[in-house]
């Protein structure tokens, strides 16, 4: 997946000439590794800890993949580790 994304960044930007590609794609990684983490939060609290699905404003979330989310989450490991 990482990639994938790294991919599809190279095709919407210019880089420029003589710096290096590692440097930029560092740089994303550690930029979409903070935006997925703060996500994968925002989810938690906005959702799961209130009992509310986000079908509603994010539908393209599979319902599987949302079911296996909130299972992780309710863990006592999980939970243990949110406090």
């Amino acid at each position: 997946m990482k990639e994938s994304m790294w991919a599809a960044l190279q095709a919407c930007f210019r880089f420029l000439e003589g710096k290096p590609k590692e440097d930029a794609k560092k740089f994303v990684m550690i930029t979409l590794g903070i935006a997925f983490r703060n996500f994968r939060h925002t989810l938690q609290k906005d959702y799961v800890k209130k009992g509310l699905s986000p079908r509603s404003k994010l539908g393209k979330i599979p319902d599987t993949m949302w079911e296996e989310f909130k299972l992780m989450k309710n863990k006592p490991e999980a939970q243990a580790l949110s406090q």
